[in-house]
């Protein structure tokens, strides 16, 4: 008997907890935690070569997304007999934007250069400056002292526009690097990576042209490049890492670390020791 009592007891206090809690929630809450089971589930019951992070990208996630997109929350189902008044609402709001003529799109100057990641300043010319982007490419501008000198691209058609890191050879101001991928995200924070690496690109002319230099195809993030003159040498160090882009694992090869190169990029060797306990190098 003492024991059907204590269950009915917790029974009656779980409840009492769960309305409690539910009570102080907002609607928005309650219907987050909602999805958040439902999704759970989901995911329990998937087969189990399915439950990677590729297959919940597949169609069957997507027509679960557009689900939740078109559910009501109050009544916890699809109202399908409302979808087409919203689809004609949708269409008389585009069509009166079309028709309104005093709705005008003008271009304004922005000084926003999205995520910027290394600036180099030419050392072949007074004014000129380089820039790397993360999703633009490499980009110049040949009079950063001039509020109207425009910012132009070197191509957009490079095999990758992920630029992080841009540095000159100081015993011959006609060589450049550009290094390529975006680590700083190639981990799973806010979002993924935008973009991997193909390795460093190499121009011999000043910036007129640039080429990718075979031998680091496989890095796939450098976080940084630097030229040294050791001795009269032109010696280049890279910072090469690893990471993730679009749910796939994209590890630099031979490995992460610090690679040095004495003869102008074409071999390469990892400098730094491993991190202590380890397998793998700072």
């Amino acid at each position: 008997m003492k024991k059907y009592i204590f269950l009915l007891v917790f029974a009656v206090s779980a409840i009492a907890y769960t309305f409690y809690y539910t009570s102080k929630l907002s609607p928005r809450e309650i219907f987050q935690n909602k999805i958040q089971k439902e999704l759970a589930h989901f995911q329990d019951n998937l087969p189990q070569e399915e439950t990677n992070e590729k297959a919940l990208g597949q169609p069957d996630m997507a027509a679960l997304q557009d689900y939740y997109q078109t559910l009501d929350p109050a009544e916890n189902r699809v109202p399908q007999e409302r979808l087409w008044k919203a689809h004609q609402q949708m269409q008389e709001m585009q069509l009166t934007k079309r028709n309104d003529l005093e709705l005008e799109w003008q271009n304004i100057p922005s000084d926003m250069g999205g995520r910027t990641r290394t600036v180099m300043w030419d050392p072949n010319s007074d004014n000129m400056v380089w820039a790397g982007s993360v999703t633009g490419g490499i980009w110049y501008n040949t009079d950063i002292t001039s509020p109207t000198s425009q910012w132009q691209a070197v191509d957009d058609f490079m095999s990758s526009l992920s630029v992080s890191s841009l540095c000159y050879d100081p015993n011959n101001t006609q060589i450049f690097y550009a290094g390529t991928g975006e680590a700083p995200t190639a981990i799973i924070t806010y979002r993924e990576s935008s973009g991997r690496g193909v390795g460093i690109w190499k121009s011999i002319n000043g910036g007129d042209s640039w080429n990718l230099l075979e031998s680091t195809l496989d890095f796939a993030y450098i976080n940084d490049i630097k030229v040294r003159d050791e001795n009269g040498n032109s010696v280049i160090y890279a910072a090469v890492a690893s990471g993730k882009y679009m749910g796939e694992d994209h590890n630099s090869q031979p490995n992460d670390g610090l690679y040095r190169s004495t003869d102008n990029g074409q071999t390469w060797t990892q400098v730094l020791p491993n991190i202590s306990g380890l397998n793998i190098p700072f």
